[in-house]
């Protein structure tokens, strides 16, 4: 395991001596703030820090990535596109909200709506800031699946928990890129993952719009996504080459 980081470092300095040049570098890249969501200290810190406070406050930026293709072709990526409704089934955030809510004098729904989250956007209305629509999406990613349905994204054939019925995607064109670990997991939950999953956050999706990856990627020009297990077994990180670095 020690041979781990020497090996990561070389294969870092090999990677940027080749990515981060002029010539190959993103067309654009905007951001767009969702909403803020409580994270417990201990977590955020590996109990490192300690204060009167036991949350801190985790903002949820939508990146939205227009890029060119190895075949050059424009293409949109959009990172990170929380559709809210997700998080609030995960188990852990529902039993989290259930236990602010207990608060004496009624201040559970404001202290767990107003201090602990805030939204400030939904995907489409983010999208609309940066001059875009559902529509002109062609890939989209997170880091890992931890608290999010699917399903509010790609559609599905069974409706999600509180609709009539099911879900349209909400990009209708746009597949989801995920690493096969990651999607694996969430497909049979391990004890100490199943409070961060949204149960059934994937039944009834249709998989043909799921690209599941094996490791590190280069999507186009000065971008990639690149492993990095750890937090999951699937987690990958957004990597990007701009005109600022």
């Amino acid at each position: 395991r020690g041979d781990r980081p020497a090996a990561i470092r070389e294969a870092a300095a090999e990677f940027r001596s080749r990515f981060a040049v002029a010539e190959n570098r993103v067309r654009a890249v905007r951001t767009a703030d969702i909403a803020s969501a409580g994270y417990p200290l201990k977590f955020a810190f590996g109990g490192a820090a300690i204060g009167p406070n036991p949350y801190v406050n985790i903002i949820n930026r939508l990146q939205v990535i227009q890029y060119e293709d190895f075949e050059g072709n424009l293409r949109t990526l959009a990172y990170e596109p929380t559709v809210t409704e997700g998080p609030q089934e995960a188990p852990f955030y529902g039993q989290m909200i259930e236990r602010v809510n207990r608060l004496p004098g009624g201040a559970g729904d404001f202290v767990a709506y107003r201090v602990l989250s805030t939204i400030w956007n939904t995907v489409p209305s983010a999208l609309a800031q940066i001059g875009l629509r559902p529509e002109d999406v062609d890939f989209f990613s997170f880091d890992h699946l931890h608290v999010q349905d699917v399903r509010f994204l790609l559609g599905s054939t069974e409706p999600p928990p509180g609709h009539p019925e099911a879900v349209e995607p909400l990009f209708p064109n746009a597949k989801l890129l995920t690493q096969r670990a990651e999607w694996d997991t969430f497909a049979s939950l391990h004890p100490m993952q199943w409070a961060w999953y949204v149960e059934d956050g994937i039944k009834g999706v249709n998989e043909d719009n799921v690209v599941l990856l094996e490791g590190d990627i280069e999507l186009g020009k000065g971008v990639a996504l690149v492993s990095t297990p750890g937090h999951t077994d699937g987690n990958h990180s957004l990597c990007i080459n701009t005109d600022d670095g």
